[in-house]
């Protein structure tokens, strides 16, 4: 069992039960295509924003530092988030674990993609699960926070041509 915004679920098996999980417990949706994508290793992960057509819920500073929810076109997101869509989409399926270890790919792959995003609201100190990872493993937000999860993912022509390119590389064509 996991607990996701304080309810209590079976523990996820596949990328579509996380995916109903989230909805179930209050996610909300956005369509929206991908306009830049930004790659930024982290301590002990890789951080991926992405820049939107159009504004989403999000937090945002204001002068003094101080975060408050508002909209903003730039969202936050890990590479083991967008790994589990890649793996779960026809498309990508055979380029997944090459995009773990070259992020910087992402930057050509979802140019111009079109996505859904599952927006799901943590409050502070709220005791949290990630749906996509299967573990039960609890975390704690220590202040207010949107986790942006990409669902469903359409590609570009561009997009759709760097994997081919990808795919020969990894055949040594």
């Amino acid at each position: 069992m996991v607990i996701i915004n304080s309810k209590l679920y079976k523990v996820m098996i596949t990328f579509n039960d996380a995916v109903a999980t989230l909805r179930k417990s209050g996610a909300k949706s956005e369509k929206a295509s991908v306009m830049n994508v930004t790659v930024t290793e982290c301590d002990g992960w890789t951080r991926v924003a992405l820049t939107l057509n159009k504004e989403v819920d999000g937090f945002v500073s204001d002068d003094e530092g101080n975060y408050s929810l508002g909209t903003t076109r730039v969202v936050f997101m890990s590479l083991y988030s967008i790994a589990g869509v890649l793996k779960n989409t026809d498309d990508t399926l055979a380029i997944a674990s090459y995009v773990v270890n070259h992020p910087t790919a992402l930057q050509i792959l979802l140019s111009g993609a079109k996505i859904e995003l599952l927006q799901q609201l943590v409050k502070a100190n709220e005791t949290y699960i990630n749906a996509f990872t299967g573990e039960e493993q609890e975390h704690e937000s220590d202040h207010d926070s949107i986790f942006n999860h990409i669902v469903a993912l359409d590609l570009s022509e561009k997009g759709l041509r760097a994997i081919e390119k990808i795919e020969d590389k990894l055949l040594g064509l």
